[in-house]
């Protein structure tokens, strides 16, 4: 491209820069009032504040004070029309966490306590409505988040809603439109102007209503649905009469003005960051472009100049190409050459192609003495040319136990291995959740392991599987000794408050609107489980010490729990495929992306000869693990003494084309065979 043209083009992205502070100037600012009845306005639209609210745990926070878009304070504002008129409201955008966070940061703003459930193709009436429990030998009803935020007054969100199957929906329509609804303990949710009606006429006192089990539903009662467009997307779309319910607003992508002022705060570099975002902005437009041919293109995330800059920022002259694939792995997401081709032609067109570039090793990790609640590590990753230490979240183990570890021995290193795992620890560094692709055998469970030992992390294995449910991702229901049933965290859950490594193993194999489920954990650090359990960040719940009054025991007592800070999760998958494009717009979101490559067979003859003197392979079952070594799978191996012999063995299998890298497993029947017949030859 002309340098000249060039520079036009960075000149045009700077107007805009420009144009947008000036508007932020003189147009859109959220004012407070101090006065007897507090209140909060943007552009001239006034709400009263809830200052004291009843449970102060349950008003969300995002520590964006101030720093909201003049986009996201249009959008507010037309929230705050919505809240006058009474109205429920609908975000309908692009994956990614900017609606919810945009619904969130309303309920900050008021004051409003909310209440919130994710939709997945598993949710069902008894998950918003009343859920039926044993206790004490009875079966008892439990209001859900539908009836305890229209009874109590809160903000009910409502997230992917077009993943719902179409026969859930429905028993919410009479609830929007009417206020109403009936429940299976026998109690109807009324109107509160109907309710309160009945209560004015003296043959229907309160008490009388009582009797008769009606229930006023607060008239602060609001619902606001997050959604997707579809047929863009995939899922159910809304049935007109469920939809009219609706006051809907569009939820635009980032302009070139906001992706500007996200990502300048993290890099010097404003050249690279204007090249950044007019690739996204040019991206988005061809994404838009696509869309009438049936073919559209992957979506870019909402977060992409931010990553770049943090990535570009932290680790000089790092590889943009390598962090764009982390960030946006279009090459995992589309199986269209032409909208591949489309994609790095426009990388080459604003000049992010580098001649040059550094590649970062993990160095020294130093660990805090103190393993307490927050505290960071100190890590060291080099190049050639630079030498960067940043601050990092570690686990629970000390680097002289990591030492003594015997699983440090039973991995075998590789320079691609090692050079996957450095990767890896940038993106942790930066806060990043990670997810690991390739195919069978490529390594990939045993890069998390080494990841995790590099760092002092403890790993809690979550296997998936084709059927598994939602609930079972992070709460198992079970029965304790007397009968009663309880819910029991699951091994996602209990990394998620002792700060461990979460390893998602198998993410190709659930269905996709499974992972909706903790789509809020990824972006948000939050979650509330089937219990009443509310998990909370760990600077969330900080915040609420120390300006609730609320202690430690009292949100104990109130079932609000921190995330340890240094919880991470790591996802392991196949690589999509036209059979299984597991790989969606909205996971694309939620980590950053690893790909593994299968081992050539000059590299597995590497391996094996450069591995200890071992080698009669065994499956996983009858391998002994305490004398068992990992070849960069699940392959198990056992020392013997015939080292020779064994090894003649391996280099007679790969002639004969079996593939013995990483997930393959040889039966004991081949060792058989070579004893019985090869050996004598």
């Amino acid at each position: 491209m002309p340098k000249d043209h060039n520079t036009r083009h960075m000149r045009r992205l700077q107007h805009h820069l420009n144009a947008l502070q000036r508007q932020r100037n003189g147009f859109l600012l959220i004012s407070r009032t101090s006065a007897t009845l507090p209140t909060v306005a943007i552009g001239g639209v006034k709400l009263s504040i809830t200052s004291s609210p009843d449970s102060p745990e349950l008003v969300p926070w995002t520590g964006v004070e101030g720093s909201e878009s003049q986009e996201e304070l249009g959008v507010l504002r037309w929230m705050f029309q919505k809240e006058q008129l009474g109205q429920d409201m609908f975000l309908i955008g692009r994956p990614g966490a900017a609606r919810r966070r945009l619904a969130r940061r309303f309920c900050e703003i008021i004051g409003r306590e909310c209440d919130y459930i994710a939709f997945t193709r598993d949710t069902s009436e008894s998950d918003f409505k009343q859920r039926r429990e044993i206790r004490g030998g009875s079966a008892v009803y439990l209001d859900q988040c539908a009836v305890e935020a229209a009874v109590h007054g809160r903000v009910l969100i409502l997230d992917g809603i077009e993943k719902a199957e179409r026969n859930v929906l429905p028993l919410l329509n009479n609830l929007l439109e009417n206020r109403e609804m009936a429940l299976e303990d026998g109690r109807f949710l009324m109107a509160p102007d109907r309710f309160d009606q009945l209560s004015a006429d003296k043959t229907s006192a309160p008490d009388a209503l009582q009797a008769l089990q009606l229930v006023r539903v607060h008239p602060n009662f609001r619902v606001i649905a997050l959604g997707l467009p579809v047929p863009q997307f995939p899922g159910h779309p809304l049935d007109p009469p469920l939809r009219s319910r609706f006051q809907a607003r569009d939820v635009a992508a980032p302009t070139v003005g906001q992706e500007l002022t996200a990502a300048q705060p993290h890099t010097h570099d404003s050249d690279l960051v204007s090249r950044l975002a007019g690739f996204s902005s040019t991206l988005r437009l061809l994404e838009d472009g696509s869309r009438p041919s049936g073919s559209s293109m992957p979506s870019l995330p909402d977060h992409f100049c931010q990553k770049m800059a943090q990535l570009a920022g932290s680790f000089p002259n790092c590889d943009l190409q390598a962090a764009m694939d982390r960030i946006f792995p279009s090459r995992l997401m589309s199986f269209d050459e032409a909208h591949l081709e489309t994609i790095e032609a426009a990388w080459s067109r604003f000049q992010l192609t580098q001649e040059t570039c550094s590649s970062y090793s993990l160095g020294q990790v130093h660990f805090n003495s103190a393993q307490v609640r927050g505290s960071r590590g100190l890590i060291k990753l080099e190049s050639l040319d630079h030498q960067v230490e940043l601050p990092a979240y570690v686990g629970e183990l000390t680097s002289s136990a990591i030492e003594a570890s015997s699983s440090v021995q039973r991995i075998v290193r590789t320079e691609g291995l090692d050079r996957l795992v450095s990767s890896m620890v940038m993106d942790h560094a930066l806060g990043s959740d990670l997810c690991l692709v390739g195919p069978a055998g490529s390594g990939k469970s045993t890069a998390a392991r080494l990841f995790c030992l590099k760092l002092g992390y403890a790993a809690e294995t979550v296997p998936l599987f084709n059927d598994m449910s939602a609930r079972e991702l992070v709460q198992r229901r079970v029965t304790n000794s007397a009968g009663d049933t309880i819910w029991e965290n699951t091994q996602l859950i209990q990394a998620a408050l002792v700060g461990r490594v979460a390893i998602l193993d198998g993410l190709d194999r659930l269905a996709p609107s499974t992972l909706n489920i903790i789509q809020r954990l990824v972006h948000d650090r939050e979650i509330t489980l089937f219990d009443g359990t509310r998990l909370i960040s760990h600077e969330h719940y900080e915040h609420l010490i120390e300006t609730s009054g609320l202690s430690p025991s009292d949100l104990d007592h109130k079932k609000v729990q921190a995330i340890h800070p240094s919880f991470r999760i790591i996802a392991i998958a196949s690589t999509p495929h036209l059979n299984s494009p597991w790989l969606t717009d909205e996971v694309a979101t939620m980590f950053q992306f690893h790909t593994m490559q299968a081992m050539t067979p000059q590299a597995q003859t590497d391996l094996l000869l450069n591995m200890v003197q071992t080698c009669l392979l065994y499956t996983s079952d009858a391998a002994d693990e305490e004398d068992s070594v990992d070849l960069g799978g699940r392959r198990i191996i056992k020392k013997k003494k015939r080292t020779k012999t064994y090894i003649h063995f391996m280099n007679y299998m790969l002639r004969q084309g079996y593939r013995i890298s990483g997930g393959f497993i040889m039966s004991i029947k081949f060792a058989w065979y070579w004893n019985e017949h090869i050996s004598n030859m």
